[in-house]
């Protein structure tokens, strides 16, 4: 990791549903203000839920890259069984 993505707000467990919301909040910012480029994701970033609430998937992630150094990391949860990370990596 170089300095522009260390102070990224990784977590090893998502216990709960406003946990993740904020993580992918969090993302989001990244991409649209730092510049972090979205590599991937099971559905457009933001777009994890459809309109009446329910989750787009029993498995949603998405990876993004550091801009400078290129380093990935990966949001995923699942959605079905509870639980997920924000983690360095694909």
């Amino acid at each position: 990791m170089c300095e522009w993505c260390a102070q990224l707000p990784l977590t090893k467990q998502i216990f709960t549903p406003r946990a993740y919301e904020e993580i992918i909040a969090c993302i989001k910012e990244l991409v649209e203000q730092r510049q972090f480029i979205l590599v991937k994701g099971s559905c457009p970033l933001g777009q994890h839920r459809r309109p009446d609430g329910s989750w787009v998937g029993d498995v949603i992630f998405h990876t993004i890259q550091c801009p400078r150094c290129g380093e990935l990391f990966t949001c995923s949860v699942d959605t079905y069984h509870g639980g997920g990370s924000f983690r360095q990596g694909e």
